[in-house]
């Protein structure tokens, strides 16, 4: 008689990879972790997601969707000033990467620097590309809809956009080292006092 098919909830599996890889990164991390991870065999794993690339580029997906409810999301323009939107961004990104149940850091940040060091799969270098060209052009649109194509001064929104993800970058890789939330948002006001003199809107 043939054994009953494991059922799991592919949702909460799908976070646990992601928790492997983010932590361990896509050349430290096995199919053994993964499998020890979610309790799962080989063939489930590979069944529901794939090989380990596939999974890899699944738990990118779902660090994504993550950041896009919880930090992205701070983008939007609902009353609040140009500067209080930024300070609320850099706030919520500096919360994403030190969760106490969460590995401190941010994934795409390490897969970042994975990719530059040729660590990663093609399929996956290019996920990462992806993901990080959309940050920047969500960014710089952010910035379109509240300065249009004109100035702040000698700044236009490109400009502006890759320097608030300089901020961002280098906050979630303090974070990483061991920096906690408090200290981050002391870095924030600071970052935020500074551009107040150049973003201070009329």
């Amino acid at each position: 008689m043939l054994g009953r098919r494991r059922s799991f909830d592919k949702d909460k599996v799908l976070d646990t990879l992601m928790t492997v890889f983010w932590r361990q990164g896509y050349a430290g991390t096995s199919m053994s972790d993964l499998t020890d991870a979610t309790d799962l065999t080989k063939p489930s794993l590979y069944s529901a997601f794939g090989n380990k690339e596939a999974m890899y580029s699944a738990a990118l997906g779902c660090y994504l969707d993550i950041q896009s409810k919880t930090v992205f999301s701070v983008l939007q323009d609902d009353g609040r000033s140009l500067l209080d939107v930024l300070a609320d961004f850099l706030k919520a990104s500096a919360k994403g990467a030190t969760q106490p149940n969460r590995p401190a850091g941010c994934f795409i940040v390490g897969a970042s620097c994975d990719a530059n060091a040729g660590l990663l799969p093609n399929e996956a270098e290019a996920l990462v590309a992806e993901i990080n060209a959309m940050g920047m052009d969500m960014l710089t649109q952010f910035f379109q809809a509240r300065i249009g194509t004109g100035t702040f001064g000698m700044i236009d929104a490109r400009a502006l956009a890759e320097h608030v993800l300089v901020l961002q970058t280098g906050l979630v890789q303090m974070a990483g080292r061991g920096m906690d939330y408090a200290a981050l948002e002391r870095t924030i006001e600071i970052a935020i006092e500074g551009l107040s003199g150049q973003l201070s809107e009329t």
